[in-house]
């Protein structure tokens, strides 16, 4: 379920967004949202997005680490549109508009 990364659960399925705070290597990216700190690493994340740059992103969670299976740099977008989107979904999953 599409979430902020402030709801996210601790290990599983995760498909959320964050700032890219720093490049670690051309496979990993620290990502930042809010006070919440991911490494996530993906295939050749840090040659095609660059710091400062959103992302949105999906995979697997792990001990703070994500390994991601699909990933798309949000250049040009407005991220409080996507961060209601989130809260959205959020909401609507809450009154059971949709299931997982």
């Amino acid at each position: 379920m599409f979430r902020t990364l402030c709801n996210r659960r601790d290990n599983g399925e995760i498909h959320s967004f964050a700032r890219i705070k720093e490049v670690v290597g051309c496979n990993s990216v620290i990502l930042e949202y809010k006070t919440y700190l991911v490494l996530f690493v993906g295939d050749d994340v840090g040659i095609t997005c660059r710091e400062g740059s959103w992302i949105r992103f999906y995979g697997y969670l792990e001990d703070g680490v994500v390994l991601g299976a699909l990933y798309v740099c949000l250049d040009g977008m407005d991220i409080n549109l996507v961060e209601k989107a989130a809260c959205y979904v959020k909401k609507a999953e809450k009154h059971l508009w949709i299931t997982e």
